[in-house]
């Protein structure tokens, strides 16, 4: 299970590239998103598939949740029975403020942006200052049309990270729309395929346990279905 760091605060001296531009949408009925689908009780069962040396050898069920609110914050987890990160939408980004654990509350003195809305292309780190970019090479953004998911068609945001230290990936492509986070692909220093992440359902009204966090109960109910590796996002 990937342990949660801390990133250093540092302000990057690095250009990713020039610029952004505005993304446009094709007719599909579901167009992209504005933002991520924050809603206390949404969750999403995943299928985790591990590769080692190109060959598939783990494939495990995984759920992520919003499990409910601190503050102005939703509670999101991969492993409630471990943390939970404090994040919200705030203009076209959805952004990580900090983190719950069993031991801490912790508020980042600069926040990580974990997605981008409204933009394609190359991004610009010199833009958002206000950020931690302290770990990325470069971060690219595309837009795919009418993209097939559950019978239907969605315009999907592909988001392409590279790092410059493994975390413990090297590279990263999520694949983004109106349902959340429908995959995940994560690879190594020699771009060999290392995980694979794929949305089986989207739920409502579906908590975690009850779980006692750094002295808060977080969550509802007794639903729960949790099984692999814990990622940020």
């Amino acid at each position: 299970m990937k342990k949660i760091m801390l990133f250093v605060l540092l302000v990057p001296l690095f250009v990713i590239c020039i610029s952004c531009t505005d993304s446009t949408s094709s007719n599909s009925g579901n167009g992209l998103p504005s933002e991520f689908p924050l809603e206390e009780g949404n969750a999403w069962i995943y299928e985790r598939v591990g590769y080692e040396n190109g060959i598939q050898n783990t494939t495990l069920l995984d759920t992520l949740y919003i499990a409910g609110k601190y503050e102005d914050y939703f509670l999101y987890s991969w492993n409630p029975e471990s943390y939970y990160s404090l994040i919200k939408n705030y203009d076209s980004k959805l952004i990580d403020y900090g983190i719950i654990t069993n031991s801490d509350t912790i508020f980042y003195d600069v926040p990580h942006i974990w997605n981008f809305y409204g933009v394609s292309g190359n991004l610009d780190s010199t833009n958002y200052v206000n950020y931690d970019f302290s770990n990325i090479d470069s971060a690219y953004i595309s837009v795919l049309s009418d993209e097939e998911y559950f019978d239907k068609t969605y315009d999907t945001y592909l988001f392409e990270e590279r790092y410059l230290t493994p975390a413990p990936y090297f590279r990263m492509n999520l694949y983004i729309n109106r349902l959340g986070y429908v995959y995940f692909e994560y690879f190594d220093e020699d771009d060999n395929l290392m995980q694979t992440i794929r949305m089986l359902e989207k739920l409502e009204n579906f908590y975690p346990p009850m779980i006692n966090i750094n002295n808060t109960i977080m969550s509802k109910s007794s639903n729960y279905k949790q099984n692999g590796i814990n990622y940020n996002r």
